[in-house]
């Protein structure tokens, strides 16, 4: 999975990017989102991305989006670039398609926007964990045991535990998979997509995680949850 950006053949990508913000998602490496395309800039987009590299960076909107939304406001820097997968056009125009998530990317500066923004970006590489495997190892065990006792609301995809162990992915591609797959707000999401360090996404991970549950026990009155211990 590290390698996708190898297999869809992005050795050679151009550096520009069509951009689709939205408030609430923030798409990950290593995953797929299903979207519905159904404002016209956007259907242009989807057509004109299918007929050259095929992708899409999935970007989130700014604070203080609402008065401004047809009027492009402000994006965050960090998006993920995704690979269309599959797509559909439907008779009226619409579109239904899916994104593998390739490679985080910077927005540089937008070069075009209209009807929909295109950016110059550049490819974000994960820093390395060279020579410490077994501490990364651990680290991951750790998060899998977290994702087999998170409570089931927070869960977006119930079968997280068996799927993460199944595939046996890296520490920071599973960080990634996880985060997609659980209820975290999306703040959190997006400060997870920025972290290109894995020991340090891992640990964000783990305390956004532990933050929803002892909000989750406050609103529901539970407190079964095994604690984790303090991250120094």
């Amino acid at each position: 999975m590290p390698d996708l950006h190898r297999h869809f053949g992005l050795e050679t990508f151009s550096g520009r990017l069509p951009l689709f913000p939205l408030p609430n998602v923030v798409h990950f490496p290593c995953t797929l989102l299903p979207l519905h395309i159904f404002e016209p800039r956007y259907r242009q987009m989807v057509a004109d991305a299918a007929s050259s590299e095929g992708c899409i960076g999935m970007v989130l909107l700014k604070p203080g989006w609402e008065p401004s939304y047809h009027l492009n406001p402000a994006v965050h820097a960090t998006a993920c670039l995704g690979k269309m997968v599959e797509t559909t056009k439907l008779p009226d125009g619409r579109y239904n398609i899916v994104l593998c998530g390739v490679r985080r990317v910077r927005i540089l500066d937008i070069v075009s926007d209209r009807p929909y923004r295109t950016a110059r970006v550049s490819l974000l590489d994960e820093m390395p964990i060279d020579g410490q495997e077994v501490d990364a190892k651990a680290l991951r065990d750790r998060l899998l045991v977290l994702a087999e006792t998170v409570p089931p609301a927070l869960l977006r995809h119930k079968k997280l535990p068996c799927a993460l162990r199944k595939l046996d992915a890296p520490l920071g591609c599973c960080c990634d998979l996880m985060a997609d797959s659980l209820n975290l707000p999306v703040d959190a999401k997006q400060e997870l997509l920025e972290e290109l360090e894995p020991f340090a996404r891992a640990r964000k991970l783990i305390r956004a995680v532990n933050a929803q549950v002892k909000d989750l026990c406050l609103v529901t009155g539970k407190r079964r949850f095994p604690p984790e211990p303090s991250i120094n």
